[in-house]
């Protein structure tokens, strides 16, 4: 597992990204383990456009600026997917078809020089080693729109977009929707974890500049 999206639903069925490196080029895909840990399904799979190449080594690269599908979990085990790339938020059938469910807004925002620059000063002149490495990032020609989804009990979608590493995680910017249509634009001081009884719970980072973070898990009332 990657950690990345990690779900269980009502049953006990583990539900997160998983990397295939045994296909050429590298894949993943969204897996789900039953409650003793055996892999019993996988859905979507595609190209693993994180992993870059270092010292002629395949490792996966952890910049925000890579496109990855994003999924949620709803209160009934449903998963909703989302490419990084697109629009079109589907829910998956029992045997894995995606089914189209709404559409999002998205724009097309190239990725700066300024930008790239700051991705390989945390990601690459932060790797700690003996001898120099030589990492081929991969950058998408405009930066992933959405990064993450998240969905409450009551239906609600809350997809955070992919913000310029240059504000430095401090604040984020999600879309509401409900019922197929955006509803409010909302601002956060910080990273959105869950949605849970009517509270946004998100961690609020300070970064020293030298890879030293402190922070806190906040939490704020969502608006109806």
């Amino acid at each position: 597992m990657t950690g990345r999206e990690l779900y269980a639903d009502k049953d006990g069925n583990l539900y997160c990204r998983k990397s295939d490196f045994g296909a050429s080029p590298p894949e993943e895909f969204l897996a789900r383990c039953d409650p003793q840990g055996k892999l019993v399904g996988e859905y979507i799979r595609t190209l693993d456009l994180a992993i870059s190449m270092a010292g002629g080594m395949a490792i996966r690269t952890p910049h925000p600026y890579v496109p990855s599908n994003i999924f949620c979990l709803d209160s009934r085990g449903v998963i909703y997917f989302l490419p990084n790339t697109g629009s079109q938020v589907s829910h998956l059938d029992p045997q894995g078809t995606a089914i189209p469910a709404f559409k999002v807004d998205t724009k097309d925002i190239p990725i700066s020089k300024d930008e790239k620059m700051e991705v390989e000063r945390i990601y690459v002149g932060g790797t700690s080693s003996n001898a120099p490495m030589n990492v081929e990032l991969r950058y998408a020609d405009y930066r992933p729109y959405y990064r993450k989804i998240l969905m409450d009990e009551n239906g609600r979608f809350y997809l955070v977009r992919t913000e310029s590493v240059l504000a430095k995680g401090k604040e984020a910017t999600i879309d509401i929707y409900q019922a197929g249509h955006e509803r409010r634009e909302l601002r956060l001081g910080g990273d959105p974890l869950i949605v849970h009884q009517g509270y946004l719970y998100f961690v609020v980072n300070k970064d020293d500049g030298i890879g030293e973070l402190t922070g806190a898990i906040m939490r704020a009332r969502v608006p109806d």
